[in-house]
């Protein structure tokens, strides 16, 4: 995880927080070989299909940046 830190040049809990908001949103492990495999085949498919978005949610209209609301 620090290695993964380092190389996107953030803090190793931003690389946690993610990780967990990408489960959290796809029900899927992305710690497993299974659920990295069906997050890269949903990604080349939508790209593939034209509809991957580039940018990210806080490009989107009217998207506030900074953190997303967990639901608790």
């Amino acid at each position: 995880m620090a290695g993964t830190a380092q190389r996107l040049f953030t803090h190793r809990h931003t690389v946690r927080y993610r990780l967990e908001r990408v489960r959290e949103l796809s029900g899927l492990d992305v710690g497993s070989t299974d659920g990295r495999e069906k997050l890269s085949l949903g990604l080349k498919a939508m790209r593939v299909l034209g509809i991957a978005h580039r940018g990210g949610p806080a490009t989107e209209a009217g998207a506030a940046a900074g953190r997303v609301p967990r639901g608790r």
